[in-house]
């Protein structure tokens, strides 16, 4: 397989991967000289990164042309990972980091756990089923992360250096379970590494090539491990709703953001309104009736607007019992007041973009993720 990689003088070159076959319960180990060649061959092997050419085979099945959602499928059904940190979900147990890979190939519940937990007595783990996360030191992190990789009973395991963050014996621990477990279950591992001791634990290695040029080095982005999941297998859905991805970007979503805004501002004219009756007249605030009645306002308000009715208002204030002015249309009061008032909207509209879109433009450019 091959990637284009621009140098730092900005000339671009073609990087190119070894041929690397991997045979069922065989551990392969793959050397580079940088952790971010280790990151693009990994990338590229698990189509999470796009190639510029060559040939790709899963299990016997041919993947260099799948659609995103296809690798998302083939990622679920036939690849297991293991990363440099464990990239276990805090809010799950032990048990539930171990069965998440199993929702993704529509498994039951009940058959999810039971896999999860003999994988977890196999790795010698059952004393930590539902213990969380937290309470877990690097090696039990890792070896969670190992049984979370085994879990659908891949064919391959690619593993981007798991023994980063262990001690020297932990390191000889881990690597000989993962060959001894992958053995039994006749899982193919790929080890991707930057150390010679650790490519020696391989049956064979195979050497990544010193590009032909100083190539500069590839952005290391930070990732969460739901963020991960997601971009490892986020595609179960992603076909159905691609075609609707325009609309919902364009229309729905800004239709659904105005919305918010605009009862937010709704509730904030009652509240304030309310409150500086309620300074106006001298009296004490009781913030609690306040709010309350300034949502059952504002309530009433947008339920009127939505049957074409925005309400009416008094032309004075009514400071008196006795002094009573005519009730006015709003639409009307909106038409006399729209000239005063229009410049001033047309400034805070400006105004708006002038700090919004550069805001927006650096929000895009640091990170692309969902919630950016």
């Amino acid at each position: 397989m091959t990637k284009s990689r621009r140098a730092i003088d900005d000339k671009a070159f073609l990087w190119r991967i070894p041929d690397v076959v991997v045979h069922p319960g065989a551990f392969v180990a793959v050397l580079g000289e940088h952790p971010a060649d280790i990151k693009l061959l990994m990338g590229m092997l698990s189509g999470l990164t796009e190639p510029a050419g060559g040939v790709l085979r899963i299990g016997g099945t041919a993947a260099e042309d799948m659609s995103r959602a296809e690798r998302a499928r083939l990622r679920a059904e036939k690849m297991g990972f293991l990363f440099r940190e464990p990239q276990l979900l805090p809010e799950l147990s032990v048990l539930q980091n171990v069965k998440l890979p199993q929702k993704f190939v529509r498994t039951s519940d009940q058959q999810a756990a039971q896999r999860g937990q003999a994988l977890l007595e196999r790795l010698g783990l059952n004393y930590l089923l539902s213990k969380g996360v937290a309470d877990l030191t690097p090696f039990e992190g890792q070896l969670v992360a190992l049984a979370r990789a085994l879990v659908n009973r891949p064919v391959i395991i690619l593993a981007d250096e798991p023994t980063a963050a262990l001690t020297r014996d932990e390191e000889e621990r881990f690597l000989s379970m993962l060959r001894e477990v992958c053995e039994e279950e006749q899982v193919a591992v790929l080890l991707g590494t930057t150390q010679a001791r650790l490519a020696s634990h391989g049956e064979d290695t195979v050497r990544l090539p010193v590009p032909t040029a100083e190539s500069s080095p590839v952005t290391q982005e930070t990732t969460s491990a739901r963020d991960l999941f997601s971009d490892l297998y986020e595609a179960e859905i992603s076909p159905l709703l691609r075609p609707l991805t325009p609309f919902l970007d364009f229309v729905v979503k800004p239709l659904l953001y105005t919305a918010i805004v605009a009862i937010v501002i709704v509730f904030l004219t009652f509240f304030g309104l309310r409150m500086a009756g309620i300074g106006q007249a001298g009296q004490s605030v009781d913030l609690g009736r306040a709010v309350t009645r300034s949502v059952g306002e504002s309530a009433d308000f947008l339920s009127g607007l939505m049957r074409g009715d925005p309400g009416t208002y008094y032309g004075s204030p009514r400071f008196f019992y006795w002094y009573r002015d005519t009730e006015r249309p709003i639409i009307d009061g909106v038409v006399r007041t729209l000239d005063k008032s229009l410049g001033l909207l047309l400034f805070s509209m400006a105004l708006g973009a002038l700090i919004g879109v550069p805001l927006g433009l650096v929000a895009a450019l640091a990170r692309h993720r969902r919630f950016s």
